[in-house]
Order: structure tokens, then sequence, then C-alpha cells
């Protein structure tokens, strides 16, 4: 700029801010949304003093508002008011030189200065440490969090996790504007605006520095203890290996730095010295070899070699007792180290998909309490392999598919498992064999371990799969334990019979009671080869808010509650296939709410059953397959499906006509085929994006 103005040909042009206005309204709606102001005759006057002095500045409006809505009390507006902060002035007068007022210390926005003093002080840390990293950097929430966490500005209260509550600071950060979405990101990324970059590194100028370059190393504060080191200067390895002088380091990130500065030689220097370390990322560094002396960093928290394809992990890993963050997505393991047990306080791991999965075959794997992330774990007669090992992993957060139940040997030792403890949990899929048809099983035992895996309360999917047991009615869905669950699959499980409860009366006798799930909108059953009725378990007060109910496979199923069906008031999605013995009653009837039906060699389904389909106005998918019975499908029919938009008939091949082809050419896209009497139409026929499968 100090050049531009000796070789310039044009005075600089200084931008006004917003009209006092134009500037409140949009303080008004930040501050006090769609509710009149005027409605508070108090804080109208202040907030309209307070846009007075922000010269027209949207960003300190922006700022301020969302500060001032959380508390809409006279003490804090007034405090703000008359803060002497207000002093320094919000924009520059044409009496400033630029050079002056782009020094940060000048600092001539009160707005973002008394926006950050009104922070509580674990916001202001976590903001702060963010000056480190290079202007315009894209964060990620997910890693930016966990090095709050491990550097310790985060203390959950109570039982809550640390993690949670720093995804909570974030939330709270954004809600404040103190980072927005980046733009044109094809990931959920934030970054700071300049004036509040500028901000943060101004208070953070003894604590955190970015190292760019050579000229950088003798501008570094005595006690740093944040660095970040920037690729593609002119660093070399001599250079950075001399950060071991600055004892009072607790992070180093490393940005797109070569491997041959990066060295192992440098490693070494860094971790014989640096034992303060919490924080240490390579972030974009395809580093050749991590050092074996990296248990020396006994105070660890958080290590990311997320972009080193290395091929194994030194031993001395493993003994840093106190890491609870380790990336290494892209690292090319054979197997997980059977050692990884060792880090007894990890809580979040990251691998490659197919090493993540191994995580659950590891001996002792239950010593990791802490571990938040374990998608699947295998039960095994092996030692350390048995169920009750997931007894104390109760931070485990989303989903566990746990297999070969088959190997619990009894209740008790099912129960062992402790799942109703596991309560961040959403997702559990319980497994007890390789296949529908093992060589071996045994009954009686399947439903007593089904019995004793009572889940947690929280849990949002339920799926058990390849279960062997003649029955499907623990007590734990008898007392409703599961009664918010919104989806439920049983799959491939052969001997099932029949969905219900059989519950003692009051007499002694034995009457059939359904269960109830009040919350369910998904059902899904399959392979369910014994299944005969579904009388008792499709009826609206169980499944009163059900949206999608897929039935397939199931070759005994004789029949569905046809009168029961229209009196499902929210079910968009009915999907039956494949169950060939079934036998559609007369006064079939769907709800109006229907939007996809799909029917795929599912018995006898006839010209008269297809009369359900008449006024069904929101339905948008029609899907018939291998329909045999099925030989006119009237224009009538067509006129009173308004909404839909694709068609797919295939293989009926009893079908004669579809009501002429000028009854579905309002149909955007249609593929009917492999319809031998179809005489309406050439075959195949196809229009739009219909799906040819």
């Amino acid at each position: 700029m100090r050049v531009a103005e000796h070789v310039g040909t044009l005075k600089h042009i200084f931008l006004k801010g917003l009209p006092e206005g134009t500037l409140w309204e949009f303080f008004r709606m930040l501050t006090f949304g769609p509710r009149n102001p005027k409605s508070n005759s108090v804080l109208e006057p202040i907030g309209r003093s307070i846009v007075a002095r922000l010269n027209g500045s949207p960003l300190g409006a922006k700022l301020l508002g969302r500060l001032l809505r959380l508390k809409l009390e006279a003490g804090l507006w007034n405090s703000i008011l008359k803060s002497d902060i207000w002093l320094s002035g919000d924009a520059p007068d044409s009496a400033m030189t630029w050079d002056t007022w782009f020094q940060p210390q000048s600092l001539h926005f009160p707005s973002v200065r008394l926006t950050y003093q009104y922070l509580p002080f674990h916001l202001k840390c976590c903001f702060s440490f963010c000056s480190m990293y290079p202007r315009g950097y894209e964060f990620d929430a997910e890693t930016l969090v966990d090095s709050w966490v491990a550097l310790g500005f985060v203390v959950p209260p109570g039982n809550m996790l640390a993690v949670d509550i720093g995804h909570v600071y974030f939330r709270q950060l954004v809600s404040r504007s103190f980072f927005e979405r980046a733009p044109a990101s094809s990931r959920s990324r934030y970054i700071i605006s300049g004036l509040l970059y500028d901000l943060a590194q101004h208070i953070t100028r003894n604590e955190c520095f970015m190292i760019k370059g050579r000229g950088d190393l003798s501008k570094i504060p005595s006690k740093v203890r944040h660095v970040l080191i920037l690729g593609n200067g002119d660093l070399s390895s001599s250079d950075i290996e001399c950060l071991h002088i600055y004892k009072t380091l607790r992070s180093i990130v490393c940005i797109g730095v070569d491997c041959d500065i990066i060295t192992s030689s440098v490693l070494g220097t860094w971790f014989d010295h640096l034992t303060s370390l919490r924080v240490l990322r390579f972030i974009s560094c395809r580093l050749k070899e991590l050092h074996g002396n990296v248990s020396k960093l006994i105070l660890l928290r958080y290590l990311d070699i997320s972009a080193c394809d290395f091929h194994e992990l030194p031993d001395s890993l493993w003994r840093l007792h106190n890491l609870e963050i380790l990336d290494a997505q892209n690292c090319t393991l054979d197997v997980v180290p059977k050692d990884i047990v060792r880090l007894v306080n990890l809580q979040r791991l990251r691998l490659k998909d197919d090493l993540i999965s191994q995580l659950g075959c590891v001996p002792e794997v239950g010593k990791l309490t802490l571990l938040q992330n374990m998608p699947y774990y295998a039960v095994d007669d092996k030692p350390g392999r048995g169920i009750q090992e997931l007894k104390n992993m109760n931070h485990l957060h989303g989903g566990l598919d746990i297999d070969g139940l088959r190997n619990v040997t009894s209740r008790e030792e099912a129960a062992g498992a402790e799942l109703a403890k596991k309560i961040y949990l959403d997702t559990l899929v319980l497994k007890w064999h390789e296949s529908i048809r093992p060589q071996k099983h045994n009954s009686t035992k399947e439903m007593e371990v089904l019995e004793a895996l009572w889940p947690s309360s929280n849990i949002k999917h339920l799926e058990v799969k390849f279960y062997m047991g003649d029955g499907l009615s623990p007590m734990w869905l008898r007392h409703d334990e599961l009664s918010s669950l919104p989806s439920l699959s049983i799959n491939s499980c052969p001997d099932i019979a029949t969905l219900f409860l059989i519950e003692p009366s009051e007499t002694g006798s034995s009457r059939s009671s359904s269960v109830s799930f009040q919350s369910l909108t998904k059902l899904s059953i399959t392979w369910c080869r014994s299944l005969t009725s579904l009388e008792n378990f499709l009826q609206p007060e169980c499944l009163p808010l059900i949206k999608v109910i897929q039935i397939s496979n199931c070759e005994e199923l004789a029949s569905l509650p046809t009168n029961n069906l229209v009196h499902f008031v929210h079910l968009e999605d009915l999907e039956v296939c494949h169950c060939w013995n079934l036998n559609w009653e007369p006064g079939l009837a769907l709800p109006p709410s229907l939007k996809s039906l799909k029917l795929e060699a599912c018995g006898e389904f006839s010209d008269s059953t297809l009369s359900c389909l008449h006024n069904l106005t929101a339905l948008t998918t029609l899907n018939l397959r291998f329909c045999p019975s099925i030989e006119s499908i009237s224009a009538q029919i067509w006129s009173g499906l308004w909404s839909i938009e694709s068609l797919k008939i295939v293989c009926c091949q009893g079908l004669v006509t579809v009501g002429g082809s000028e009854s579905i050419a309002g149909i955007k896209n249609v593929d009917i085929r492999h319809c031998s009497k179809l005489q309406d139409l050439e075959q195949p026929f196809r229009r739009g994006q219909a799906d040819s499968q």
C-alpha cells in the first residue's frame, strides 16, 4: 500500500458503510428476529444507539447483533453501549494513513473487540488457537475440536464427553459469526473472516506462531506454545530442527512440508526434547517413517499421520498411554496391530474402512474402555474375543455390528456385554451366523442369548440377522423398551413363524398380544422363510407412525392384513417382493399417503386387487414385476394417479392391456418389457429416465 501511495495515479477511495436505517433493520433482524422491537421499549433505543456507533459496518452489526440476541437484558446492552472501546472508532477516516490502519495493534473496529471481550473464557481459548493457521484456512470442525480437546480447552461437565462439548463450543462460535461456512467447499468447512483473524493473531502473538520461511525463525516468541510450519518455502531440515529449544511448545502442525525436510533426524530431535507436546499433526506431509523414540512424547494426546503412507508403525507408539486421538487414515497397514490395546486412553481411531473393521477382531480390545468408534465386533471362542470384552466399552458412538453371536454359550455370558449401557450407540446389528443355512445351531440357546442382549433405549436402528430362534419376543420388546425405535430390520431369520408375543393373562392363560413401536417409521422383513402371518404385528395401533414397509423373500407368508393397510395414515413406501404364497384378500385398500409401491412375485395379485390403486393421488412410483395374474390395468386407474412420475412393468406375462398408450402418455419415466401378451405397446417400451434393471 505504501508503494501504491507513491506510484499510484488515483486517489484512495474510501467505501462508505450502510445507511443507518438499513443497518438498523439488519441489526434488528439478527437480534430480535421476527419479533417487533417496539414491544420492548427499553432495548430498542439502546440498540439504535449501538447501531449509530457502528459507522455503517455490516460486520459490526452482525457480530454484536448475534451477541446481544443471547441476552435481551438492558444491563448487557448498556454495558456495550457505554464501553470505552468505542473511542477507537469503527471505521477509518480520511485523516488516517492506510499503513497505520492496517497495523493489527491499532484494532480500529471496536465492534470486533467488544464481541471478543464478551466471549466466555473457554470460547476465547478455542478461537484464539486458530490464529496460527494461515489466513483463509478452511477448518474441519471434527479435527479442530480434536485439537481443542487434546489441549485441554474443553472441560466437560458431569458425565458428558469432551468431544460432544467441543462441538457445542464450535456451534456457539459459528452462531456468534466467529466462523462462517467456506464458500464453494465440497465439505462442511469453515473460515474466519479477515478482521477476526487479525484480532486473533494480535491476541495470541506471543503464544501462536506460523513459520512460512527461514526469515520467520528469528521472530519466534520465546514462550511460544503453538507452531504451524507451512511448506513450499525456503526451509531446510536444520531450520525446523531448531524448534527443539522451545520447551513450552504444546502443539506442532505441519502443512505440506516435504518429507526431505521433516526427516527422521528432525523427528528424533523433536521427540527427545519437546516432551510437553499434546498435539502433533502432519497435514499433507508424506513422511517416510515415524521415529522410534516417539514414545518419549508421554503427554501426547493427538497424533495425526493421516497423510503418511506408512506400512507399519513403530512398537514404541503403543507406549503413548495418554494418546486420545490417532489419525492414520491413509496408512496401508496389513492388519491392526494387536498392541493397540495398550493405548488405554484412546478415544478416537481413524483408519481405512477395512482396517477399522478389523479392530473388533483384536484380542482384549475391551481394554480400550474410552474408545468411541468401533463399527464391528466379532465374537469368538478364543481368549480375549468373548462378548464380555464389550462390557466396559460404554463410550462407543454411532453403529455397532456384533457378529458371531453363535459363539455365545449362555444367557449369562450374553448379559456380560451390558448393551443397555451403550447409550451413545444409535445403530445395533445382532448377527448370529454367516448364512441362512448354518451347519449347526441351537434354537433354544439363541433365544436365551437374544433375551440377554438388552439394548439401550437410545437405539435408532436395530437389525437382527441370521438368528435361528423359533420366536422373536425378548422381554425388552414386551416392556416397550424400544418404543422410541425409528427403524427395525429382521433379516434372514428362517425359523421365525410369526411376529407376536405371548403374555400371561390374569387368569393364568395365554393370549396373543403384539409389541408396540410407537415411533417406528421403517420396517424391513427379509428372508424369513417360515414366517406365515403378520396379522398381529401390522396393526395401526402398533405402528402408528410407520412410513416404510418392506417385506421380501418370505416364502411361507400367506396373507397380509389387507383391511388394516389403509389405516397406516403416514405410509409412503410399500414393497412386497418374492412372497410366492401370498393370498391377497378382496377389499385391499391403500392409504392416500402412499408415494411408492413395488410388487414383485408376490402371489395372486390380480385385476380385482388393482382397485387398491384408485385415487392414490400422492403416488409417484409404481413398480410391478412378475405379477402373472394381472391381465388388465384400466385407463380409469391411471386417471386417478395424478402424481405418478415413474412406471415399471416387467415380466407380467398375463398382462394384455394398460388401457391404451394414451393412458400412460403423461407419465415421465416408463419402462415396460417382457410382457408377452401386451397389445398396447411395442416392447421394450422406455421413456425418460426409468431404470432398466
